[in-house]
């Protein structure tokens, strides 16, 4: 390990976003993952570059030796405005947090891969669909270290873009999800569905499985659906219209510091989602004891391992069948909720920080 300081500059431009709609999973890991390498930290300089301030409050949580550097304007950013920065500021390591890297670098470039999900059940956007797989193999190519959050996801680079310096490290969870809370209070059992409500999470699926349950058992349950309306999924309203499940299904962004109470109130979390290459929400569902119910595709079977029912995202009847199996066997749902809460202790964001810390050292 090198012992001299070094000045690490970060794309933090996702850490500033004021939209709630778009603090996902890369906020949620870009902000768990700093707060932990701050206080592991302490001798190196850490150059936040943003096109909006980031939080006074949130850089304090960061650490002293963690600076807030605001580049503008936000059009042409990497490409022009970031790039002349950097030419300035000279820094030694670059971490591309958002899968995106400047024009100019001549510098070492560690990049956080989170997902090839270019496809148009992803973003309906062509143009924005274009500039993700630009930004993402200008990135993948120009890196001297990748760090992915899946081995499904690390296949699926490798495959692609044949490169081999690539390191998985799984997220982290938040102290917020392993804490005390209380339980959301609703006169109806729901099911919980949490994450972005564009096309790739499958929605339109889950609310046809979720009617063949109520057909089936024609018991009163409620689904509520918490995320982004940002790229929703059209097919959404027009399903709850054509299966009369106005009444049935809740739309909410519920706040992190709430979500706990959402998860230990739900029947089971479900999320048949076609493209994760980890998944937060399962592992924060299981974190609060909530039994999940979800896709067998990418990197989610390595976040839910045994402890949860994982299923073809395609095939209502086996996610109405696994809804159904964990309402009627209370044995199946304790047992469930056992094995989802040792899940999750397998799962640290100082791991997570402490790794990445490592890679910067070692490029």
């Amino acid at each position: 390990m090198q012992s001299s300081k070094k000045n690490i500059a970060i794309d933090a431009g996702g850490v500033g976003v004021k939209d709630e709609r778009l603090k996902g999973g890369i906020y949620t890991i870009s902000v768990n993952f700093l707060k932990e390498l701050g206080k592991i930290d302490k001798k190196n300089t850490y150059l936040l570059y943003s096109f909006d301030p980031i939080e006074e409050s949130l850089i304090h949580s960061f650490g002293s030796n963690f600076k807030n550097i605001i580049v503008r304007p936000s059009r042409g950013w990497n490409k022009i405005w970031l790039s002349l920065r950097l030419r300035m500021d000279k820094p030694d390591v670059f971490l591309a947090l958002n899968q995106t890297i400047p024009t100019y670098h001549s510098f070492k470039i560690i990049s956080f891969i989170h997902g090839l999900d270019f496809g148009k059940d992803s973003y309906s956007n062509p143009k924005i669909l274009q500039k993700l797989r630009n930004n993402t193999e200008y990135c993948i190519k120009n890196s001297d270290a990748i760090i992915t959050v899946s081995k499904a996801l690390r296949n699926e680079i490798e495959n692609k873009y044949k490169v081999n310096n690539i390191s998985v490290l799984h997220p982290g969870i938040s102290p917020v999800f392993s804490g005390e809370s209380g339980f959301y209070q609703c006169d109806t059992p729901y099911f919980l569905f949490v994450g972005s409500l564009k096309s790739s999470k499958n929605i339109p699926t889950l609310l046809e499985t979720f009617s063949l349950f109520l057909k089936t058992t024609r018991e009163q349950y409620q689904l509520i659906l918490s995320g982004s309306d940002k790229e929703k999924d059209e097919k959404i309203d027009q399903i709850i219209e054509k299966l009369n499940l106005n009444e049935k299904v809740f739309f909410t962004l519920i706040e992190n510091e709430n979500l706990p109470k959402y998860y230990k109130g739900a029947v089971a979390f479900v999320s048949p989602s076609l493209h994760e290459s980890f998944g937060l929400p399962f592992l924060e569902a299981m974190a609060c004891g909530c039994p999940v119910i979800g896709s067998n595709r990418g990197g989610i079977p390595e976040v839910v391992g045994d402890a949860g029912i994982l299923v073809d995202p395609l095939d209502t009847k086996a996610l109405a069948d696994s809804m159904i199996r964990v309402v009627e066997d209370k044995k199946l749902r304790d047992r469930m909720i056992k094995k989802g809460l040792e899940r999750a202790k397998k799962f640290s964001w100082e791991s997570f920080a402490r790794q990445v810390y490592e890679v910067i050292n070692s490029v």
